[in-house]
């Protein structure tokens, strides 16, 4: 997985560089080579063709910048072969999308009216200047509405009603499992990741979030996929 030496100057990227030049050939792959920057596919270049196709570059931090300068490279003189899952996997199942909105009730919509009105009021007490000031704080606040909007157990650890997603969750697992499926629950918070396996225990459940070492996921998600007890798997994208 060549993302994992997309830095020129961590350990491991140091430890393949000097397995890759005893090397007369090197092809790099990867599912994801640049998921956060388009400057991550630099050094993988690099790795494989000892800096040719990024040998008239500089890379600046402008990123708007960088992005047309890499693609330009790539295009001029990458040497690169791109497949898309669709056409590796093609027995794969076409996806499908259900959207379900559950509104909120009792307790929790009322904490979130008031989370949100209080918020309302004190954005409106700001000018452009002082918001783009405050825009960290901007971001917390809304993070505790989303918060409400998941599990207000987050917030709250005192609150002692269900969660309107959860009730309607119950609902959905069950219809699921009686017709004889395993299932994948995503959720945002590891808070949230806890109560859901807590609530599903009956059910045989596993987990991976980032509470999880590294070294212990790759046995959980074979029992998640094999062990005919483990009915429900739960995760953190």
């Amino acid at each position: 997985e060549s993302f994992m030496v997309k830095k020129p100057d961590a350990k491991r990227s140091g430890a393949i560089e000097a397995l890759r030049r005893t090397c007369r050939m090197g092809l790099m792959l990867c599912g994801t080579p640049a998921p956060n920057s388009p400057t991550d596919i630099v050094h993988q270049f690099n790795m494989a063709d000892g800096g040719i196709t990024f040998s008239e570059s500089t890379i600046t931090g402008d990123l708007d910048k960088d992005r047309l300068n890499i693609e330009s490279c790539i295009d001029q003189r990458g040497a690169y072969l791109r497949r898309l899952k669709s056409a590796v996997l093609p027995e794969l199942p076409v996806k499908n999308f259900q959207v379900v909105q559950i509104p909120l009730d009792g307790e929790q919509a009322s904490l979130y009216r008031e989370a949100s009105h209080a918020l309302q009021l004190e954005l409106q007490k700001l000018d452009n200047e002082m918001f783009c000031r405050s825009l960290a704080w901007y971001f917390h606040r809304r993070a505790a509405l989303l918060q409400l909007c998941v599990n207000p157990r987050l917030i709250d650890p005192l609150y002692s009603s269900e969660p309107a997603k959860h009730k309607v969750l119950d609902g959905i697992l069950d219809h699921q499992l009686s017709l004889g499926k395993k299932i994948v629950i995503w959720s945002v918070y590891r808070g949230d990741i806890d109560d859901i396996e807590a609530r599903y225990q009956a059910h045989g459940v596993v987990r991976i979030d980032g509470s999880i070492p590294s070294s212990d996921r790759s046995q959980i998600v074979d029992r998640s996929q094999n062990d005919p007890l483990i009915k429900v798997f739960v995760g953190n994208p």
